[in-house]
């Protein structure tokens, strides 16, 4: 026997079992570091307010398709467009959820890729809708909220604010990651602004560039009914529409949509890092 090459062998098993040993105690102490869970899942989320449309549906049709989002989240949903998008996205969206309580002008409707594991709704006035989504083994739990605009109650913010509160009360006793969104009527300053953003982080804020106005768009016509601003407006001049979501999840992108479809409000589309 060549004793050279016993003593080449020997070496190299030392060195391959030490590896493997350096490889295992790796793995353990990234479990425990920051970015060191495996289980980390990059979702889109698309927020969108359908204006009540009930009759041009192919606009709106495909500006969901073209966001490609994971979880697309509507509010004022007419139940004519409820019915279409149920049948065309039924491969895409699997998984719904939705609230009709108080009538067509208060619909809400989510539609997820990741199945839906439990699901709540507190209908008119709340406007709330609570969905618990399964993303690849990691629970999130998400709020579509459209609370009262105070240009439909005398331009007073009571009602507003006192949705919100009853929605950041909820949210205060989840123990998974939240995402809150919707249009919440408010513009990005005055004090139910700064209440969400003491529990929540603005993904616009965040990683957004520019105004992130999402409304008034008065570029079709049928966007021009029950018009609130004068409709020669060339563009959205306030932010109403919002992303904020809780620790556990990380914002990369946030864009303003830049086609409304038909509705007077432009979507939002975010694309967040979620960790298990």
């Amino acid at each position: 026997m060549n004793m050279d090459t016993a003593s080449n062998g020997g070496c190299a098993s030392v060195v391959t079992v030490l590896g493997l040993v350096l490889s295992a105690l790796l793995a353990i102490l990234g479990a425990g570091l920051p970015g060191g869970n495996a289980n980390v899942q990059q979702i889109t989320v698309l927020t969108y307010n359908t204006h009540l449309e009930a009759v041009e549906f192919e606009p709106m049709i495909q500006v969901i398709r073209d966001a490609d989002a994971n979880i697309v989240n509507l509010q004022e949903v007419s139940t004519e467009l409820y019915g279409r998008l149920k049948v065309e996205f039924a491969t895409r969206y699997p998984y719904t959820s939705d609230t009709q309580g108080g009538g067509a002008n208060n619909g809400q409707f989510l539609m997820s890729a990741w199945p839906i594991v439990a699901t709540e709704d507190w209908p008119h006035p709340r406007r709330l809708l609570r969905v618990q989504v399964d993303v690849n083994g990691i629970p999130l739990t998400i709020y579509n909220i459209h609370p009262t605009s105070p240009g439909s109650v005398g331009m007073s913010i009571a009602p507003r604010g006192e949705e919100l509160d009853f929605a950041l009360n909820l949210i205060a006793a989840e123990t998974t990651p939240v995402i809150l969104m919707g249009d919440f009527n408010m513009e990005p300053f005055g004090a139910d602004y700064r209440k969400v953003r003491a529990v929540l982080t603005d993904a616009w804020a965040e990683v957004g560039s520019g105004t992130g106005f999402t409304y008034p768009d008065y570029r079709y016509p049928q966007a021009r009914v029950n018009a609130r601003l004068p409709t020669r407006l060339p563009f959205p001049i306030i932010r109403l529409d919002y992303v904020f979501f809780s620790a556990g999840i990380r914002a990369l992108e946030a864009q303003v949509w830049s086609d409304s479809g038909g509705s007077d409000h432009r979507p939002v589309r975010v694309v967040l890092e979620l960790n298990g």
